[in-house]
């Protein structure tokens, strides 16, 4: 039969994983390359720190209610919005599947402001993420918000590359794209960058279509880990 289509894509955070699902489902041979160092999450980013040491540890596991030697922090989004008729088929099929609820906290701004209309107002207008003022319900991952990707992407079927940076893109001579990148702490996005220039990157395979999620992949100005993009890559294959 036909060999299916490989696609790679850069980055594991919800919107990596979301394509990721939508083109597994299509048969496509998808391979998802994320950067984190606690695992795939991206901008829905979670830290879960011991009480007593401060210890950051790892975040795949749920915690019991009532464990309180932990702290959580949602660092990232904290929460998402579901306003288009298709986000909101997602967001319900999310719902079912047990990985994102509703969230039925009491949203509002204290004080005064350009766009509040006085204090303790708690029905101001909307602030930069759209609440309070938002009359469509708001959504957050069932045991922190990293958890809602790494669902996603479990339940896929694609191939997860954790903690693997993706440093160049660049047409491969029999067609497609060449991928090269690091891993272990050098593919991190806050390590330093002497110690990230001092590792030699590696083949990551060639595929013939390549999915950047994030700006911050394909902006190397702006982000020191991003993927650094050949000259004609513009098409639609590449971005």
């Amino acid at each position: 039969g036909r060999k299916a289509m490989k696609v790679a894509i850069v980055g594991g955070g919800i919107t990596g994983a979301s394509a990721a699902s939508s083109l597994a489902g299509r048969g496509v041979e998808v391979t998802v390359f994320d950067q984190g160092g606690r695992g795939p999450g991206g901008r829905a980013s979670h830290r879960r720190v011991d009480a007593a040491s401060g210890t950051v540890g790892p975040d795949d596991a749920l915690l019991a209610p009532e464990d309180d030697s932990t702290y959580e922090f949602d660092h990232g989004c904290q929460f998402f919005r579901a306003d288009s008729p298709q986000m909101r088929a997602i967001t319900e099929r999310w719902v079912e599947a047990g990985w994102a609820s509703r969230w039925e906290g009491r949203f509002g701004r204290l004080g005064r402001g350009a766009d509040s209309r006085g204090s303790n107002d708690f029905a101001a207008a909307p602030d930069f993420f759209g609440v309070p003022g938002s009359e469509g319900p708001v959504y957050t991952g069932v045991g922190g918000m990293h958890r809602l990707p790494r669902a996603i992407l479990a339940a896929s079927g694609a191939s997860v590359r954790r903690g693997v940076r993706v440093s160049s893109v660049a047409p491969a001579a029999g067609g497609g794209w060449a991928l090269r990148g690091t891993g272990g702490l050098a593919a991190l996005h806050d390590t330093a960058n002497s110690i990230a220039d001092g590792v030699d990157d590696a083949p990551l395979g060639v595929f013939d279509a390549v999915l950047l999620t994030d700006a911050s992949q394909s902006l190397g100005g702006w982000h020191r880990a991003s993927a650094g993009l050949a000259a004609g890559t513009g098409s639609a294959e590449a971005v």
